[in-house]
């Protein structure tokens, strides 16, 4: 007798890709809004992952995910916000 196993999810179970931005992005690019879309709040479309935990997502340096999120920007596809925190 087989058991049924309920998923759940803590965050969306997939990303929505507008197809102008697919279009336009090289691979690293993608994977990386991707990635972003995987830490986005549903609403305000926010997101504050570290540069290491998206490099650790995409199995790529923290180097390739700096040229990619800079990349994501001057095409149009996020905006990039700077946050500091109690130091600065």
């Amino acid at each position: 007798m087989s058991e049924e196993v309920e998923i759940k999810y803590d965050i969306p179970p997939f990303v929505i890709v507008p197809n102008w931005i697919a279009e336009m992005l090289k691979p690293t690019e993608l994977a990386t809004y991707v990635a972003l879309g995987k830490y986005a709040d549903n609403k305000t479309k926010e997101c504050w992952p570290s540069l290491n935990t998206i490099a650790k997502d995409l199995g790529k340096s923290k180097t390739s995910v700096i040229t990619a999120i800079k990349a994501l920007e001057k095409k149009g596809a996020i905006k990039v916000d700077k946050r500091k925190n109690d130091r600065g």
